[in-house]
């Protein structure tokens, strides 16, 4: 997922994009989600509480590229404030994330 510069991502932009990913997996199981915060993006309160709270259903790890030492900071602060049972971690580079991600796959 890579969000475009500026937007705010909503409770349905974040809802339609589980549904993406569920038709993606078809019952297979759960993966690993890769996304891109190069660009300055929000998201609303309902948008993160909803991912904090059916992200579990769907991936084993999540991992951000930015190197936004703001959005890295706020990626840390909501892992541990919402206690989610998916590891989320931000990463400077994509070789890293990844390499992060790979630990989760079985």
């Amino acid at each position: 997922m890579q969000p475009n510069k500026g937007v705010e991502l909503n409770l349905e932009d974040v809802k339609e994009y589980f549904r993406i990913c569920r038709e993606y997996l078809r019952g297979s199981g759960k993966t690993v989600q890769l996304m891109y915060g190069l660009n300055d993006f929000t998201m609303s309160k309902e948008a993160r509480e909803y991912i904090a709270d059916h992200a579990a259903e769907l991936f084993l790890a999540s991992a951000m590229i930015t190197h936004n030492l703001a959005i890295r900071l706020i990626v840390t602060f909501f892992d541990r404030f919402h206690k989610s049972e998916v590891p989320f971690k931000s990463f400077e580079t994509v070789e890293d994330a990844r390499e992060w991600l790979l630990t989760f796959k079985n």
